[in-house]
């Protein structure tokens, strides 16, 4: 009964076994990025939040400096944001496919 046991300790086990949660806290260390947005203010998140809505407008309606222009803005809120640097990239290559910037 002691391999049963086993077995059935592995199969109940999963929500308390001790290996299963630290393996859980794994991911969490992967949300560290979004502990960034945390180091805003609400205001500046918000803030944030809004001058993205704009680029990807400006994007969708193929202005691409007035969409530089808004990823600039997040970036001088939060200089360490990833998505507005790769935005930005993104947005820059497509200009110069298009021959607006060399």
């Amino acid at each position: 009964m002691g391999a049963a046991e086993t077995g059935t300790e592995a199969a109940g086990e999963p929500e308390s076994g001790k290996p299963k949660p630290s393996k859980k806290k794994q991911p969490t260390a992967e949300k560290e990025p979004a502990a960034r947005k945390s180091s805003l203010s609400a205001e500046q998140q918000a803030e944030v939040d809004r001058w993205f809505q704009l680029a990807d407008q400006y994007i969708g309606q193929g202005r691409y400096r007035d969409a530089l222009y808004a990823l600039d803005q997040v970036l001088a809120i939060d200089p360490k944001n990833g998505r507005a640097k790769q935005e930005k990239e993104k947005v820059t290559e497509i200009m110069r496919r298009r021959g607006e910037i060399p």
